[in-house]
């Protein structure tokens, strides 16, 4: 289901290099535009996010965990539910921008966007299909789907195509322009005086720039120890469901235990709950959890150090926050703790 979620080793086959190389038919299709693909591709990719035959018993899409109507993401929901009814061990994250840079998932398993895809789809605890092979035959079952593939690769249906066409569409998912964008345009009403305050924060004492770069994604493209997953082990799941170790499930290294990767910020407030296994509950206690230091463990990152806030600074941080999107569609109180 979830395009970026779980961190611990994904039961079943890997994905073979045929299966998940997307880039000759992405380059085959007839009309390029400049995100490299036509935007035919991109629309039978969109058909396909949200169609539940990718699943083989039709009940899951891309779109089941990753709304178009909520950043792409699943507000409200700390952890989803793969095909077998059993809870993920990580939050599903919104998409948008997420194409632009890799690697991909948590804990970076997927080196490209094509890999990536494959792995909700082929994963035993998601999706569940027992190759693309199976995901493409459903679909060139149906004469219309066929059309579509005709249309938009100048053939019918085929494992690749399938992952081109959901890579073109992934690429495409771009957050709209937000109050911040306008004020770095140069509107300085587009954010409010909280807002502002809040952004010398961010930049300033409370040190979020650090891996939340001031740029496209407010993302460094790293991995860190929040000391959230160390936190995680401490606590685990009351479902026995294994919790993430980080990045050392795909180095093998120990310094890469309990890393995972900066998310980007991009219409973060539209997402609770917060932190790769959705363990928090709003923006504000959010802020609160760095302030305080995060997690105190031998691993922690040493970009992250306890700064003074009062309920004020708090405040006006969550402030610039909102302005990195539109506004909420999901009450935070509505996210629960885990």
């Amino acid at each position: 289901m979830a395009l970026a979620m779980c961190l611990a080793p994904v039961p079943g086959p890997a994905p073979s290099a045929a299966e998940i190389d997307a880039a000759g038919e992405i380059a085959a299709s007839a009309r390029i535009d400049a995100s490299g693909a036509s935007p035919a591709v991109v629309a039978l990719g969109a058909a396909l996010f949200s169609d539940p035959r990718l699943s083989p018993d039709g009940r899951f899409s891309c779109a089941s965990c990753h709304r178009p109507d909520a950043a792409f993401a699943e507000p409200g929901v700390a952890r989803q539910r793969g095909r077998d009814g059993k809870l993920l061990a990580t939050n599903a994250p919104s998409l948008l921008g997420l194409a632009r840079r890799g690697p991909f998932r948590h804990d970076g398993a997927a080196p490209t966007l094509a890999a990536q895809i494959a792995v909700p789809l082929l994963a035993a605890n998601e999706m569940a299909n027992p190759s693309l092979a199976a995901v493409a035959a459903r679909l060139a079952a149906d004469r219309a789907t066929v059309s579509d593939f005709e249309a938009a690769f100048g053939g019918g249906p085929t494992e690749a195509r399938v992952v081109a066409a959901l890579g073109a569409y992934l690429r495409s998912l771009t957050p709209e322009p937000s109050p911040f964008d306008r004020f770095q345009a140069g509107d300085p009403a587009a954010l409010s005086p909280a807002a502002r305050r809040g952004l010398t924060l961010f930049r300033g004492r409370a040190g979020c720039s650090a891996c939340h770069l001031v740029d496209g994604d407010f993302r460094d493209g790293r991995f860190h120890d929040t000391g959230i997953a160390a936190r995680r082990m401490r606590r685990p799941f009351p479902d026995g469901v294994r919790p993430s170790q980080g990045r050392i499930a795909v180095t093998g290294a120990a310094v890469d235990r309990f890393r995972v990767r900066t998310p980007g910020l991009r219409a973060v407030a539209r997402t609770p709950p917060y932190m790769h296994d959705g363990s928090i509950r709003t923006l504000a206690d959010v802020v609160r959890y760095y302030a305080a230091g995060g997690a105190a463990h031998a691993g922690l990152s040493p970009l992250i150090i306890p700064f003074a806030v009062d309920e004020g600074d708090v405040a006006d941080l969550v402030a610039f926050l909102e302005a990195l999107g539109e506004t909420p569609t999901v009450p935070v109180s509505a996210a629960p703790a885990e």
